[in-house]
């Protein structure tokens, strides 16, 4: 019978703390607080007269949702940290929040930073060669100069790091836990293709489910969590996922001449 333990960073079969129960509390947690905070925040914001001056229903729409999905996002991290700390045993309480989390930060951030730019270059090249359709759901936030400072703002400061601790560091390690009868390396790259199809889905409405850019998407989340799974470090994949935005940002920033010359 395999062994499996709570150990040091090496381990091959994750054992967190927390069970997949939780993390279907943490998500079903998520929805609520979208609907206690979210949803006001964007009646609230639909309703400034100032904004509406502004003959611009998009970015009024853009400011209500990045800030609902910031306050979303903080209720839920509060969720996890909370979850994490209830279900320590005492053979865990030495652990922080983060370390339980395997947020272990890397010695050689320079090789990981580079690897996010390199991926954002790669994708941004192939996409072209992509049928990705014109108007996405998504390109609405990108309406105006300043709709766009935000959605960069949002998309580097904010969305990398919920969604690392969330995918990889919450949901990756019960996947692996949940797939361990299937061995060490089988239960490891099932639970890197569940968690990136999951992460590809969470992004889906905002593509229109269109299948190309949801590839290219699935192709990242594989990538960033076959780094956590040989790392063992949440914060390895979120240098890589925040460098990976960063760049795509910094593109389309040259590209429009400062979000300028917007199509």
């Amino acid at each position: 019978m395999e062994r499996i333990e709570h150990g040091g960073p090496g381990d091959a079969i994750e054992n967190p703390v927390w069970t997949f129960g939780d993390v279907l509390l943490v998500s079903l947690g998520g929805v609520a607080f979208f609907l206690l905070l979210g949803i006001p925040t964007i009646l609230m914001f639909a309703s400034v007269p100032l904004l509406e001056a502004g003959r611009s229903p998009n970015l009024t729409a853009t400011i209500a949702g990045v800030i609902a999905q910031t306050l979303t996002y903080i209720a839920v991290l509060v969720l996890i940290g909370r979850v994490v700390r209830t279900r320590g045993t005492s053979l865990h309480q030495y652990l922080s929040t983060l370390a339980a989390l395997r947020w272990n930060p890397p010695r050689n951030r320079v090789l990981f930073a580079a690897v996010g730019v390199s991926l954002a270059v790669l994708f941004a090249m192939t996409s072209r060669f992509l049928p990705i359709p014109p108007d996405l759901p998504l390109d609405k936030a990108f309406s105006t100069t300043f709709s766009s400072y935000i959605v960069a703002l949002f998309g580097i400061a904010v969305a990398p790091l919920f969604e690392e601790i969330y995918f990889r560091g919450l949901l990756y390690p019960v996947l692996v836990r949940g797939f361990r009868k299937a061995g060490a390396t089988l239960a490891v790259s099932l639970a890197v293709t569940v968690t990136a199809a999951l992460f590809a889905l969470v992004h889906a409405r905002q593509l229109e489910d269109s299948w190309a850019p949801l590839l290219v998407i699935f192709v990242v989340g594989i990538v960033l969590t076959l780094i956590r799974a040989q790392t063992r470090s949440v914060a390895a994949s979120w240098i890589v996922h925040l460098c990976y935005n960063s760049t795509l940002f910094v593109l389309m920033f040259v590209q429009t001449s400062g979000f300028r010359k917007l199509q």
